[in-house]
């Protein structure tokens, strides 16, 4: 047995030590016996050069090389079975492969792959896009949720003549340099990780009131600012703060900008807030829409998103617009898939919103039953079927990062391999996001493997 809680210090700043203690742990061993395939084909991809970071870039003790899915299960290259609790980063809220999105597919292939060109399957699915953001006049489509938010950015500092733009700390809005920067503890802006360039042009504030202040003292050189409405790193609706920041950009013509890339269409058909929050300026969508495949959209009012439509005149163009390019743009497979899954979730939303909160309810259930009558060591924060479990002691009053001295972030890290040696995939350090596929029989194999997994974590001396 080993000597609990393993500390953030461990996992930060011995990491290669780390890694080796506890490889050598029976769920590992489990694991290793299990994957073998799965082992070599780590292995194989490593020698030939292949990396593929698609959420953290952190270490993996036992990588997850997938061979299918369906419905609500992985498997991997060896044939193993997973509830996949992941499901492509939650894209696919139908489940893996639904028939309604494949069969449009497949009738789709011999009408080509790439046009570079529009098509009506763009027009149908931003048509849809539009109809459910009703308030947005415009948009354009991108291949991914990065690029969403990059292309809100430019149109916002095009549309306003500023070169600032804010963002909030522990948000999350994806790959680009404005929002690769982070809250030093002084208050100001550094890159959040080497090879960005240095964030001259972004604010990071704190995610409270302390922020108006400093929008209004930077009003005149601030094009925009961007939110999560509701935070992926720490679920929560702040309402009266939403519409605090909604008043005090409005007063200074500050667009406001909506990243809805993880939250859009996510708990009910459109927007996060639907009618119980602000409206803003430009609001970035993306995971959902695509159906399973990449893409990324931004919509906003008409007059913000004519700034990237061209007047016709070249030269004037080149002074007053910015450009919204790319050759995959609109690509005709995406959103042939997206269209399919908009329109059947907007056709059976009851249904499939029903069961994907049923699925949150007893997940979030099953930790809170572990941590009151078992005394486990559980922490969950929730909003609606956004549900984020982190181990330790502290409350979630407020936010609590991962350096917490009450948190255990090892116990988090070491869950995925649990949990998958219970028969469930979760990444590391990873929050569910759950699916129509999500039933009750499969959230019934969940919460066993929850249970098993959480006695192992304490078995094993990790919490």
């Amino acid at each position: 047995m080993m000597t609990a809680p393993f500390t953030t210090r461990a996992l930060l700043l011995e990491p290669g030590a780390l890694h080796r203690r506890l490889s050598h742990l029976d769920c590992i061993d489990e694991l290793t016996r299990r994957q073998p395939k799965t082992l070599a084909a780590v292995v194989h991809r490593v020698q030939l050069g292949v990396h593929n970071h698609y959420v953290d870039g952190m270490p993996r003790v036992l990588p997850m090389i997938a061979g299918r899915a369906r419905g609500a299960y992985l498997a991997d290259v060896d044939g193993n079975t997973f509830v996949d609790l992941d499901n492509g980063r939650g894209a696919n809220i139908l489940g893996h492969a639904p028939a309604v999105v494949t069969d449009a597919l497949r009738a789709a292939l011999d009408d080509g792959l790439s046009f570079a060109a529009g098509h009506e399957t763009e027009t149908a699915l931003m048509g849809l896009l539009l109809d459910a953001v009703d308030w947005a006049g415009g948009g354009f489509f991108g291949n991914s949720g990065t690029e969403a938010t990059m292309h809100a950015l430019k149109l916002a500092r095009t549309y306003t003549g500023r070169p600032l733009v804010a963002m909030f700390d522990q948000c999350y809005h994806g790959h680009h340099n404005d929002v690769l920067a982070t809250r030093a503890p002084d208050g100001s802006t550094v890159g959040s990780m080497p090879g960005t360039a240095r964030p001259a042009s972004t604010l990071v504030l704190p995610y409270d009131r302390r922020a108006f202040e400093v929008i209004e003292a930077r009003a005149r050189e601030l094009a925009c600012v961007i939110v999560e409405p509701i935070r992926s790193s720490w679920p929560q609706l702040d309402r009266d703060f939403l519409f605090g920041l909604r008043e005090v950009t409005a007063q200074h013509g500050v667009l406001l900008v909506f990243d809805e890339v993880l939250t859009g269409f996510r708990f009910r058909f459109g927007g996060a807030l639907g009618t119980l929050g602000p409206t803003p300026d430009l609001a970035t969508f993306g995971k959902i829409i695509g159906g399973g495949l990449p893409i990324g959209a931004t919509v906003g009012r008409a007059e913000v998103i004519e700034m990237g439509v061209s007047t016709g005149e070249h030269l004037r163009d080149m002074q007053d617009r910015t450009r919204i390019l790319g050759t995959f743009c609109g690509n005709i497979l995406s959103c042939t898939a997206g269209l399919a899954q908009l329109r059947y979730l907007r056709e059976h939303q009851d249904s499939v919103y029903a069961t994907i909160h049923a699925a949150a309810e007893r997940f979030a259930g099953e930790l809170q039953r572990l941590r009151d009558e078992a005394g486990f060591p559980i922490a969950v924060r929730r909003y609606e079927s956004l549900v984020r479990p982190m181990f330790g002691t502290m409350g979630t009053d407020e936010f609590v990062d991962l350096v917490h001295p009450q948190r255990y972030p090892v116990a988090e890290y070491m869950w995925t391999y649990y949990l998958r040696a219970a028969g469930v995939h979760l990444p590391e350090f990873l929050y569910p996001l759950f699916t129509a596929a999500h039933d009750t029989v499969v959230m019934d194999a969940v919460c066993e493997a929850v249970t098993r997994s959480v006695a192992g974590l304490r078995r094993d001396g990790l919490l």
